[in-house]
């Protein structure tokens, strides 16, 4: 139970752009941005808010946009994103060496077949894995 809930913890806002990535149709992303902007505009007017902080919220609110975006221009399958939601989670960046170790055996299986997966769809050409 802890394995996962570190797994979690250490991959948890990749997950979350790439949920955001991959349903930002549905989702209508572009209106929920905009709401959190007004939000934070509405905030700092109260004074409930400091400047900094404000800032800090609407330059992490265009860096999500912009990741956003260029996963978007990549034209992913579903596949893809669950090929990308398992490297994330189970990928080599582990914070400790017992994570890795359950991790690496995984990481190592989920990137062959993201290949294998890629190359049967894409032809054997290199493509994103050059």
């Amino acid at each position: 139970y802890s394995t996962q809930v570190s797994l979690l913890k250490n991959s948890w806002a990749d997950l979350f752009i790439l949920s955001l990535a991959q349903c930002k149709d549905q989702i209508n992303l572009p209106a929920v941005l905009t709401a959190v902007a007004s939000h934070l505009q509405t905030c700092l007017g109260q004074d409930s808010l400091s400047l900094a902080r404000t800032r800090q919220l609407v330059n992490t609110l265009a860096k999500i946009k912009n990741i956003v975006n260029k996963v978007d221009e990549l034209g992913l399958e579903p596949e893809e994103f669950a090929y990308l939601r398992l490297c994330s989670l189970f990928g080599s960046d582990q914070t400790s060496e017992s994570l890795l170790a359950v991790t690496e055996p995984i990481s190592d299986c989920v990137l062959s077949s993201f290949r294998t997966y890629y190359q049967s769809k894409k032809g054997h050409r290199e493509g994103r894995f050059a």
